[in-house]
């Protein structure tokens, strides 16, 4: 009594809620993959928050293809410090779950005992890796195999609160299905479980959808190949760049290696990007990111340098280092003169020349000075005696002086030279050696010569003396002798001795005189060469452009020439003025002086075509994809037109390409001989005017489901198109189930230029019924004959109306081999005259089958008749059972 009214007052607590206020739902599971493990969440929602539990008992059947792999306490049971936590498995596919908030275990007691929404229990399930469960709904429901599961009981444990209402839900689609059955069962607990529980409760069964499976791959989309220069000092660089996914479903995610910001050294290098969506469908793209060397090695010279002559060599070796160094490692070096070389008198320039590993080069120059630092020496004879020549007041004198240097191309000048006349007396004759670099040597020898005479001229021959360099003249030194026979003859000249004479030939009067008035005249004559070619003044490289549209250009330009001795003639291959084709032309000039000297020297002229190509497109194409193909053969032509020949052209891709789908743009570049280039663009767009086509199956005729009023209903939809489907679906998912009745499930599919096509058939469930008493054979204990009131005397599970094997076994004995004896006769007396039990198959205690129904059945005297007849007195056998 005290129980009853707890729950009355329980339930007086709660008269401001309406049923269904209070709900326990099977979480539903979304966007599920095979392979997942997932969480399926057992909670309750009280809008007023005021619905305290003191424990809970849950028992879920899940689906076949699920894994059960454990439970845990829910949030408000970890939030509240519940106390007790349990689950065991309980037949096939079922899981108990329970829990109690206070196990009375001394001061330890829970914070909380419910709230608005809370998560009660949390079920681990392992999906297969099985791509048939790729748009499944796996159901996780609420099963009723006795009064006391799924059940909440109040804090206090005096109150039990169970069903009310029980909604299924099969992965589209929320539908009521209470009503009171035997167990097991999916529709709450039955009427029959008493009145010592609230029925206030809602459950929502639920389960875990699994997506459609994704088979578009995502499309990876790399940058464009990349040029960079190294980054000063480094042999590479650091690259920075960005490669993205798109994909049909988010989640897709890109990945390249090397990774952007690596350090790429000189040279090319491939970058592959892999795209990878959340079904695991892949696309690879690549790139090349070139790093280019373009620094210079630095070289490192001596400075400029002077030595001295090796000792009595015209020469020295000269030592030295030369290195480079370079971004990118070692740098070859190379110089015009090797270290250790011959150095000659004099300065050279030594070229050094570093190049890298990339080809780019570094110059350089020092110079070596060699100062001949070597004096030269001479040789002479001694004193000189002789006599003179007869009437000549003198004599010539002939001697060798030489001189000896380190270096070729010393000089010896004698005053007076070897040969000369040599008056009476005695005479010094100074010796003057000079090398190159103008070092003297200076000695002394006398020459004597003793006699009288008159003095006789001696004349020299055509003296012949070339320019100075720049000079159209020349100083001539020359000696003019007298010989006489008193050694005081004077010789006097026209033009004296080291005056300078003009190109050409002069006459010089000579006369020698005695001091008795008896002279020698004569003449001879000088000749002056010009040797000195003249100079060319050539302008320089001389670039020009051709007039908009030409394919040359007149050119001016001056040449001149400067010479010693007046204008020289100058003569070019190309007069100022001419037309020039474009390229390289060279220019030879020549310049010539009146005494045949020349000078040439060439130049160039560079016309350089800057004008570029005219490239000319088409517009833009638009073409339908061929039949059946999800592209189309695109033919066309472009032209390109040049001031100066044709132009080569390209097209990318070219005509006779077979584009797909979409927008495609075609580049075409025309680049004429001096590289000069123009590009134009157009597209080419192939549409895709072919629509899928999807086909369903005909109409399918199923009976229900054993335990089910409705069926799990398996089916195939195909679906063609041209550019493969983009997307398609259904609305309802093959095996999901389906209520009794007819269900029209319609089923489309839309390819990626979002064309579609529809379908519909239908589903009709039947309820396996076969004698037509409105239970389904699951249900009915006796399937094959009608009876709605399921009456079963001997509670054996088989129904009155078909427990018979043997019309006349009362006793219903079912030893093998039973058969009617007179114990049947005795147990029909009973229960007939004294009032014993009913027979356990009534049917069969119907011994000569009279009409019998569910309520009446056709037990009566005339069968304990029929029965004596056939025991003892040779009477036909009863009738067979039907």
């Amino acid at each position: 009594m005290k129980a009853l009214l707890l729950v009355i007052t329980a339930l007086a607590a709660l008269t401001g809620h309406a049923f269904g206020d209070f709900a326990v739902r099977v979480e539903r599971v979304e966007l599920a993959r095979p392979g997942d493990h997932v969480f399926v969440t057992i909670g309750v929602n009280d809008p007023s928050g005021s619905f305290l539990m003191g424990g809970f008992d849950f028992t879920v059947r899940y689906d076949s293809n699920l894994v059960f792999a454990g439970a845990q306490p829910g949030q408000l049971l970890n939030l509240c410090h519940w106390e007790y936590f349990t689950f065991q498995p309980r037949g096939i596919r079922e899981v108990q779950v329970s829990a109690i908030a206070d196990i009375a275990n001394g001061s330890s007691h829970p914070d909380c005992y419910g709230a608005s929404a809370a998560d009660l229990a949390d079920l681990a399930f392992d999906i297969p890796l099985d791509i048939n469960l790729y748009g499944k709904f796996l159901p996780v429901r609420l099963i009723w195999n006795d009064c006391g599961d799924n059940a909440i009981s109040s804090r206090y444990g005096d109150t039990l609160y169970t069903s009310d209402q029980v909604f299924h839900f099969d992965g589209y689609r929320e539908y009521e299905i209470t009503r009171d059955s035997a167990f097991p069962s999916y529709f709450g607990a039955p009427s029959s479980c008493g009145n010592d529980s609230a029925r206030i409760l809602d459950f929502y069964n639920g389960g875990v959808s699994l997506i459609i499976q994704d088979v578009v791959a995502p499309v990876a989309q790399c940058p464009g190949d990349t040029t960079v220069i190294a980054a000063p000092g480094q042999c590479g660089r650091i690259v920075e760049f960005t490669a993205t996914v798109t994909d049909n479903r988010p989640g897709a995610t890109i990945a390249c290696s090397p990774p952007s910001t690596t350090f790429f050294p000189v040279g090319s290098h491939i970058v592959y990007c892999f795209a990878t969506d959340a079904a695991g469908n892949q696309d690879t793209c690549q790139f090349t990111v070139t790093v280019t060397d373009t620094q210079k090695p630095v070289i490192a010279c001596p400075d400029d340098t002077v030595i001295a002559n090796d000792p009595n060599q015209c020469l020295a070796r000269f030592t030295y280092s030369a290195t480079a160094a370079d971004n990118c490692g070692a740098a070859t070096v190379t110089t015009s003169r090797p270290s250790g070389a011959v150095f000659y008198i004099g300065t050279t320039d030594v070229v050094v020349t570093a190049t890298d590993p990339a080809g780019n080069r570094a110059v350089d120059t020092f110079s070596v000075t060699v100062e001949d630092r070597q004096w030269p020496v001479t040789t002479h004879p001694a004193a000189i005696t002789v006599s003179n020549l007869p009437g000549v007041c003198g004599a010539h004198v002939t001697y060798s002086v030489t001189a000896g240097d380190n270096c070729p191309g010393a000089s010896v000048v004698v005053e007076p030279p070897s040969g000369t006349l040599f008056p009476v007396g005695t005479t010094s004759v100074r010796m003057i050696a000079e090398d190159i670099m103008g070092h003297r040597d200076t000695s002394f020898f006398p020459v004597t010569v003793t006699d009288t005479g008159r003095p006789v001229l001696l004349l020299p021959d055509t003296i012949v003396a070339a320019t100075e360099p720049g000079q159209c003249e020349a100083p001539v030194d020359f000696a003019i002798q007298a010989l006489d026979n008193c050694l005081s003859a004077t010789v006097t000249t026209s033009i004296p001795s080291g005056a300078t004479f003009a190109v050409g030939t002069t006459a010089v009067q000579a006369i020698a005189a005695d001091p008795s008035g008896n002279a020698d005249t004569g003449l001879f004559y000088v000749t002056v060469l010009d040797s000195d070619p003249p100079i060319l003044a050539l302008p320089d490289s001389i670039f020009a452009s051709p007039a908009p549209g030409g394919c040359s250009a007149v050119v001016s330009y001056e040449v001149t020439a400067i010479d010693n001795c007046g204008p020289a003639i100058v003569t070019v291959d190309h007069s100022s003025g001419s037309t020039f084709p474009v390229g390289l032309t060279a220019v030879t000039a020549v310049a010539i002086d009146p005494a045949g000297n020349a000078d040439t020297g060439v130049f160039t002229i560079l016309v350089r075509d800057a004008e570029p190509p005219t490239v000319s497109c088409l517009d833009d194409i638009t073409a339908p994809a061929s039949q059946g193909e999800c592209g189309a053969v695109i033919h066309y032509s472009v032209v390109a037109d040049d001031n100066c020949g044709v132009p080569a052209v390209s097209v990318d891709p070219p005509s006779g390409t077979f584009f797909p789908v979409g927008v495609t743009p075609v580049i075409a570049v025309a680049v004429d001989q001096s590289g000069n280039a123009d590009t134009c663009v157009f597209a080419v767009t192939v549409t895709d005017t072919e629509p899928p086509v999807i086909t369903c199956p005909g109409p399918i005729i199923v009976y229900n489901d054993s335990g089910l009023y409705a069926a799990g209903v398996p089916f195939t939809i195909t679906g063609t198109d041209n550019c493969g489907i983009a997307e398609w679906g259904s609305s309802h998912v093959s095996r999901s189930l389906f209520p009794l009745g007819n269900t029209t499930v319609t089923a489309w599919v839309v390819d990626s230029s979002s064309q579609a096509d529809t379908c519909t058939f239908t589903v009709t469930v039947l309820l396996d019924d076969p004698d037509n008493d409105n239970l389904p054979s699951w249900a009915d204990n006796c399937p094959t004959v009608p009876n709605p009131l399921q009456y079963d005397t001997d509670s054996d599970g088989v129904g009155d109306m078909c427990c018979c094997l043997l019309r006349g076994n009362v006793d219903n004995r079912g030893e093998p081999g039973a058969a009617i004896q007179v114990s049947d006769l005795t147990y029909l007396v009973g229960y007939l005259m004294k009032g014993g039990e009913a027979p356990p198959c009534p049917a069969q205690a119907n011994v000569n089958a009279s009409p019998s129904s569910e309520t009446d059945p056709g037990i009566a005297i005339s069968d304990l008749t029929y029965l004596v007849g056939y025991l003892f007195r040779g009477s036909p056998a009863p009738p067979p059972c039907d």
